[in-house]
């Protein structure tokens, strides 16, 4: 279990009313499971919203999480450090501007 510093950050009154709401995408602060430092319970809410996509930012780097969508029941995707992420009328990711340091934690990853 990940224990957070933040206790109050994700407020589960939050989650609970969420969860019975119904969207396409879920934007969150905090990252979802496949992220190192993400939380499981947003794949739950984003599972139970039944989404196709979840869009993060805390963590602000944009791995590539696309093995896990399957899984997952969704896509996810982080928005690097001062990075403009959008949509395309195809509803797929596009960097619009890549994140600060997009490059060097791909690098890192290697």
């Amino acid at each position: 279990m990940q224990h957070r510093k933040h206790w109050s950050s994700i407020y589960p009154e939050v989650i609970d009313r969420l969860a019975n709401m119904r969207a396409d995408v879920l934007v969150t602060h905090e990252a979802p499971g496949y992220h190192p430092y993400g939380f499981e319970i947003l794949d739950t809410l984003a599972q139970q919203m039944r989404v196709r996509m979840v869009i993060h930012g805390h963590q602000h780097d944009r791995q590539n999480s696309s093995a896990r969508w399957a899984e997952q029941g969704f896509q996810s995707h982080g928005v690097g450090l001062r990075g403009i992420t959008g949509l395309t009328d195809a509803g797929e990711m596009l960097a619009i501007r890549p994140g600060e340091l997009d490059d060097r934690r791909v690098e890192q990853r290697k």
